[in-house]
């Protein structure tokens, strides 16, 4: 029985098109800051750091790991699974340091938001700022388009 499994040239491939993603997900991530300087909520320097960083290691994976081979499926679905946790990840630092929230809360906050089910731990969820409110409605409305698109 042969198992299957991921060569250093699939990983080369996974994280070239994994950068990518992380890019995005770092850009829009970084639309709220725009709210928090509008509405001058004063967290937009704490909720820069991750997206930040977000953009800086997906552009190291893009460059980095080159590689021209075809994309096959299993690349596909690992790229998928680990883009979606990375984007709870990333949401969920950003929560976890403007509302100084427990991982767990931030984490289940962020993934419910990505993966389109809009659930929350949050009990007044109109108090919280409205760079935190905009930033859980993008995180549901694109994480929408995506289930949608998978």
């Amino acid at each position: 029985m042969r198992i299957n499994y991921l060569s250093r040239q699939d990983i080369k491939i996974i994280l070239h098109y994994l950068g990518y993603i992380m890019v995005g997900i770092g850009a829009i991530l970084m639309v709220p800051i725009f709210i928090d300087l509008y509405y001058l909520e004063h967290s937009y320097l704490i909720g820069l750091i991750p997206p930040a960083i977000s953009i800086g290691l997906g552009f190291l994976f893009a460059e980095k790991f080159k590689e021209y081979d075809k994309l096959k499926f299993k690349h596909g679905m690992f790229i998928s699974s680990v883009a979606w946790l990375w984007a709870g990840l990333v949401g969920a630092i950003i929560m976890m340091l403007i509302l100084d929230i427990s991982f767990i809360d931030a984490f289940f906050e962020n993934v419910s938001a990505w993966t389109g089910s809009g659930l929350t731990m949050f009990n007044d969820v109109e108090a919280l700022p409205r760079s935190i409110l905009f930033l859980r409605s993008l995180e549901q409305w694109i994480g929408g388009l995506g289930v949608v698109i998978i």
